[in-house]
């Protein structure tokens, strides 16, 4: 296990400190589209999540995010930009990009959701 950054944000190999309501969206695990039902899922459970990408998971994060807020299911509470340098085969460390937003629930989300269900419920007893 690392230890927490001079900046004093744990790494994110640091499973102790992770917060349970953070999302580490990946550029190839999986799609944008699976990334924006699991915010939802944790947003019925949570009043807040984070949605993190590194390297180049920095995209896919922020365009789940922009899809949440476009449907207005969430609000961009604080977005937060920085380098992590991250060990390497070669002597140097090497910087990767890193992006973190926070999303919180829109007044909206909990009416979208039910909207949701209801139209699941109704394609599934046609």
């Amino acid at each position: 296990m690392r230890k927490p950054t001079d900046n004093g944000i744990p790494s994110t190999l640091d499973t102790e400190n992770r917060p349970k309501n953070r999302i580490q969206v990946s550029r190839e695990a999986k799609s944008v589209s699976f990334f924006v039902n699991l915010t939802k899922k944790f947003l019925q459970a949570e009043e807040e999540v984070e949605l993190s990408g590194l390297g180049l998971a920095v995209t896919p994060a922020v365009t789940v995010a922009e899809i949440l807020k476009n449907r207005e299911y969430v609000y961009i509470k604080r977005i937060r930009t920085s380098l992590e340098e991250r060990p390497g085969e070669r002597r140097w460390a090497i910087p990767k990009a890193r992006i973190q937003i926070w999303v919180t629930k829109s007044d909206k989300f909990h009416q979208l959701i039910a909207r949701e269900q209801e139209a699941l419920q109704s394609q599934t007893v046609a």
